[in-house]
């Protein structure tokens, strides 16, 4: 079953030489239960996707300036303010990248995941503080009652971002959206963070939309992978197909940029030979055409569009790694 369904959805920014697209055109479906992984460097439009979806784009400068997202028959792009407030939090939790700036630096944790569950639930202050210690019994806080009464500065790294899953999922959403939830985290964290969200994604049977620029992270976690780069998604297809067959040798590079994905482990790693191109500098074809091997001379004229006669794995390239 289809939970959220995104059609050509386009952020620009208005930016003092001109107004430029960000998100570009984005379309994507996300089914109940499973993880869909957004791929791609930073810059590439990801986060600001996310935040489009739940309203949350900084506006001025960013403006959503077409397509739809539906949710639970409505759409979230066409909704007042006040409405998508009542769904946000509530039916459609989400794990910030940034924890130390998500949480409010003066209210203590427990405070700060009762007041969602106050305002979301309406529940009484008693039922919800002890909600709230339960909730940090089932992030795998320690000793959550002390830590309840902590603020995010005497925690880690790694507790501070529990915390953010606790209130994330505090209402019990359809839909969680992490945007690169373990990026300043170390490896053995970050493996304890994703292991901790596919569990509670099995008991719960919620849909996951994770943001992250590591292919190798997410190749373990996701069912599906899309691919954007500069603003436009790519390629998408099974997380073995986007692995095993890359098509675009902009996801052919992420994957040789890896070195658990490499099928030759033993190999150097190879690298993309230069940057994402600023947003009002992009060529008049394809995006990564300056950065490609594998270039034609059509690459520099036309946008190459998804190809969607493969509908398990869609490609937008003139010039794929493999048929």
């Amino acid at each position: 079953m289809t939970v959220l369904e995104v059609k050509a959805l386009t952020t620009v920014l208005h930016l003092p030489f001109g107004t430029v697209p960000v998100v570009n055109n984005v379309s994507l479906d996300l089914h109940a239960g499973e993880t869909l992984g957004i791929v791609g460097e930073s810059g590439c439009g990801k986060s600001m996707l996310a935040l489009s979806l739940l309203g949350l784009q900084p506006n001025p400068p960013a403006e959503i300036s077409s397509g739809s997202a539906h949710f639970e028959n409505v759409d979230l792009l066409d909704m007042p303010p006040a409405r998508l407030r009542r769904i946000r939090g509530k039916r459609i939790g989400m794990i910030f990248q940034d924890p130390m700036a998500a949480l409010n630096p003066v209210m203590k944790i427990g405070d700060q995941i009762t007041e969602v569950l106050r305002r979301h639930l309406d529940m009484s202050r008693s039922a919800a503080k002890r909600r709230a210690v339960d909730l940090l019994e089932l992030v795998r806080v320690p000793d959550p009652v002390r830590r309840a009464g902590e603020y995010p500065f005497q925690l880690s790294g790694g507790l501070r971002q529990r915390v953010m899953i606790a209130i994330a999922l505090s209402c019990n959403p359809a839909v969680l959206i992490a945007d690169e939830p373990t990026t300043a985290l170390d490896v053995t964290i970050q493996r304890q963070i994703l292991e901790l969200v596919r569990d509670l994604q099995a008991d719960r049977g919620m849909a996951v939309l994770h943001i992250t620029h590591d292919l190798g992270l997410i190749s373990e976690h996701a069912d599906r992978v899309m691919v954007m780069y500069a603003g436009r998604i790519i390629e998408q297809a099974t997380t073995v197909n986007i692995i095993d067959h890359p098509r675009h040798p902009y996801t052919a590079g992420l994957v040789n940029c890896a070195p658990a994905l490499g099928q030759n482990r033993n190999s150097h790693l190879s690298e993309i030979p230069g940057i994402v191109p600023p947003l009002n500098q992009l060529p008049p074809g394809c995006s990564f055409e300056p950065r490609c091997l594998r270039r034609l001379a059509r690459c520099r004229q036309v946008v190459p569009e998804l190809d969607r006669h493969h509908s398990r794995h869609v490609t937008a390239c003139h010039n794929p790694c493999s048929a």
